[in-house]
């Protein structure tokens, strides 16, 4: 079940203020993907695998459909062109990546 941010539900709900429920600040994307939940956590896991599922279904390119997921479950704490044995195809797109992460 796909979710959005409390910021994001805000703009369309009056009566939602934009705060984390379970801590009371901003909840954006940065936050929500890196917030200290078990339930968050576990949604964050149901989506990368629903992702990665699509992306196998779909005919993506093998290393897309492996590394995308990958870098969204470390949450952005590493830079995708430090992930081992890329192709040169995929070092070019990391090096791309990351220039807007």
């Amino acid at each position: 079940m796909a979710r959005g941010t409390q910021t994001m539900v805000a703009h369309w709900d009056s009566s939602r203020d934009g705060k984390c429920p379970g801590c009371g600040r901003k909840e954006n994307a940065t936050r929500l993907n890196i917030y200290p939940s078990e339930g968050r956590t576990k949604l964050l896991e149901d989506m990368v695998t629903d992702l990665r599922i699509w992306l196998y279904k779909n005919y993506a390119h093998p290393e897309l459909t492996y590394w995308i997921p990958k870098y969204i479950e470390l949450c952005g704490t590493h830079k995708v062109r430090d992930f081992p044995h890329l192709s040169m195809e995929m070092k070019e797109i990391a090096v791309q990546q990351d220039l807007i992460s």
